[in-house]
């Protein structure tokens, strides 16, 4: 678990303190729907009464711990920020700075990633969720404003944010590191390329990856004509 999760003072952690860290480690680990009241208090070392005395709910207990991970999301786009302050105002320099961060998050801070993965699927849950999810588009907004303002890109802060959002995700993944990090400063590039109106580049590392993928997909099986019209019936 990443020590960015941690909070101050561990050795006198309460059990509040302990339940959000594990609903923030289990978010990593098996996702929403893997998360019980019992795990947690196993977990956090802390009777299981306990979240519903302090928390009043289960539900409520993921929105606290959401709303914790925001805060420290929030916390590493200023501290990203932060080092662009003496950056020149060149918009050549943003491809490099776009690949870092997909990296940095998507490597560094997996846990968090995954919880603003679950973040996302809470939004369709309950209202809270709903809530929870505006807050983080909000921060992913303001800080991929003032990210691309700084290389002289602000036009293209909407596009930089779905871009990121949707590259992290895949860099989640783990499949070949070296493959990976090479075809995502190509992207990167093509995205630079892009946002400043020039021809976007040849990328010969995804092309590759793309071409792997499709070679590892099962073969499709061979179906009478009923069976296929089932598939078909099915599919539309």
């Amino acid at each position: 678990m990443t020590d960015r999760i941690n909070m101050p003072g561990n050795e006198k952690k309460t059990s509040n303190h302990r339940l959000i860290e594990a609903v923030i480690e289990q978010w990593e680990r098996c996702g929403y729907e893997g998360i019980s009241a019992r795990q947690l208090s196993t977990l956090a070392s802390s009777p299981s009464s306990s979240i519903y005395h302090h928390f009043g709910s289960l539900e409520q207990l993921l929105a606290l711990a959401q709303e914790h991970v925001i805060g420290l999301t929030s916390q590493w786009c200023n501290e990203r920020i932060e080092h662009l302050a003496d950056i020149p105002r060149d918009p050549r320099a943003f491809p490099a700075f776009f690949a870092a961060c997909i990296d940095d998050w998507a490597r560094g801070e997996r846990c968090l990633a995954f919880a603003w993965r679950e973040g996302q699927l809470l939004r369709a849950r309950n209202p809270s969720g709903r809530a929870l999810q505006q807050q983080w588009e909000r921060l992913w907004l303001d800080f991929w404003q003032a990210a691309t303002a700084c290389f002289g890109l602000e036009r293209g802060a909407g596009v930089a944010y779905r871009l990121f959002e949707n590259e992290s995700f895949l860099h989640m993944l783990n499949w070949r590191r070296s493959v990976d990090r090479a075809g995502l400063d190509e992207f990167a590039r093509g995205v630079g390329a892009w946002l400043m109106g020039d021809a976007v580049p040849q990328s010969p590392w995804r092309d590759f990856a793309r071409a792997a993928a499709l070679d590892a997909l099962p073969t499709e099986p061979n179906h009478d004509i009923i069976t296929a019209q089932i598939v078909a019936a099915a599919a539309a």
